[in-house]
């Protein structure tokens, strides 16, 4: 929700800061543990960043993204039919040399608890999968890869869902409904496009009942392994870009969802004492045809290998082999017309977005962790290099912990490859060297 001026912005956090009142309110006469302490846990914290990167076309360091931003978590406590959380962000941003302010639901939702069943309702981010860093099953709810952030988790949007669980041991089932769709954030407004095209504000599936979407899925949790089998049934949060129209002079072309089926396999167990192993495939389909479809891809199969292992209590490592392979693969052809070339690179513009630029997709993923000082200081690596693409991304930071509360991060990330590439062609743009600062409450 955007806020239009600070006035606005000290009236929300006013509201916000009132809400334990009112929920105390509530459960004041109705809850009889309320006199051994409050019905809810409030937590959050405040933080400002600041990151900046080299300019290309001068080599001067800029100013990309900086923000102050507080979090309030609620949290109701559990009771005989149920529990509820919400956390809200407020934060003031520049970015680009333009200001503004904004407040937001990051979640927020009520827990049911009727037998071994259980029910959330209410706006959620759900995570799928075992894998560290790519996960192909996790397919729930959306992304915003463009935001800065030094916490990755930063990049998940929530949603509108109906989650629902059953515990019957060792079996865990679990089924989502998903009733409107919501979009992960596209770089249309980084990817460069050739003269002639026109973009135009993308028109997503309305909520009916028809395009809403749903998935199952059933845990196996033992002490030697845990895994899962799922299937996800819904419009993909990651939509494709598709031709509506011609001009005179080009064509029209706007972000468009469409309908996949998405089975995953999982898998997590321990080597005896030597490592952790991970293991996760998914195969991905749309409901259309992709030949005839410019925004839609071709069925794929994905698959992540991974270990990992930790020395001494201070030291882990991770290691992950990440493939795809495009099914019914056709190397694309430059056209011989001069007016079907836009055509022709939105084409290509699909391709890199959804990683089928070639048949096979091979990548190698590496984390390195290290607590130090009864892990007040933390140093982490993070890398992954597509060997199919030549395009690499890398991380390095290092967390002090000044106080229990209060917390310093000094990180860089860096983003490259070929121009044709999705990492070289945001890499300018989101490359960035940051400082956070963290009190949490």
């Amino acid at each position: 929700m955007p806020v239009r001026n600070v006035k606005e912005m000290i009236i929300l956090l006013i509201l916000l800061l009132s809400l334990p009142a009112v929920v105390f309110g509530l459960f004041d006469e109705t809850n009889d543990s309320a006199a051994d302490g409050l019905p809810y846990d409030l937590s959050g914290y405040f933080r400002s960043s600041i990151f900046g990167w080299e300019a290309p076309e001068n080599n001067i360091i800029q100013l990309q993204s900086a923000f102050c931003e507080v979090s309030m978590k609620l949290k109701i406590k559990k009771m005989p039919f149920g529990d509820g959380f919400c956390e809200l962000r407020a934060n003031m941003t520049v970015d680009n040399g333009e200001y503004y302010t904004e407040m937001n639901l990051r979640e927020g939702y009520i827990n049911l608890y009727p037998g071994k069943f259980s029910f959330r309702f209410g706006h959620q981010i759900v995570v799928w999968g075992r894998a560290d860093g790519f996960n192909p099953t996790d397919n729930i709810t959306p992304r915003d890869m463009l935001r800065f952030s030094a916490d990755e988790d930063d990049v998940r949007l929530g949603n509108l869902l109906l989650r629902s669980f059953y515990n019957a041991r060792p079996f865990r089932m679990e089924a989502i409904w998903i009733p409107l769709y919501c979009s992960s954030t596209l770089p249309t407004d980084i990817i460069s496009f050739p003269p002639g095209v026109t973009f135009q504000d993308p028109e997503y599936p309305p909520g009916e009942l028809k395009n809403s979407g749903y998935a199952l899925k059933v845990n196996l949790l033992t002490s030697a392994a845990d895994g899962s089998v799922s299937y996800f049934n819904g419009f993909n949060p990651s939509p494709g870009i598709d031709i509506i129209g011609e001009t005179a002079t080009g064509i029209i072309v706007s972000p468009k969802a469409y309908r996949i089926h998405v089975i995953g396999v999982d898998l997590s167990t321990v080597i005896g004492r030597l490592f952790g192993f991970r293991g996760e495939f998914a195969y991905k389909k749309a409901y259309e045809p992709f030949e005839a479809n410019i925004h839609i891809p071709n069925p794929e199969l994905n698959y992540v290998f991974g270990v990992d292992k930790e020395y001494f209590g201070v030291f882990t490592i991770v290691f992950q082999y990440m493939g795809k392979y495009i099914l019914e693969y056709t190397e694309p052809v430059p056209p011989v017309l001069p007016q079907e070339m836009a055509a022709y690179q939105i084409h290509l513009k699909n391709r890199m977005i959804s990683l089928q630029q070639h048949e096979y997709m091979n990548a190698a993923f590496l984390r390195i962790g290290l607590n130090l000082l009864y892990e007040t200081l933390k140093l982490e690596f993070l890398g992954m290099y597509r060997h199919t693409t030549e395009e690499s991304f890398s991380l390095m930071r290092i967390s002090y912990a000044i106080a229990d509360a209060l917390v310093c991060t000094l990180g860089v990330k860096v983003y490259s490859g070929p121009e044709d590439s999705l990492y070289g062609t945001i890499g300018d743009h989101l490359s960035a060297l940051y400082f956070d600062i963290k009190i949490s409450f």
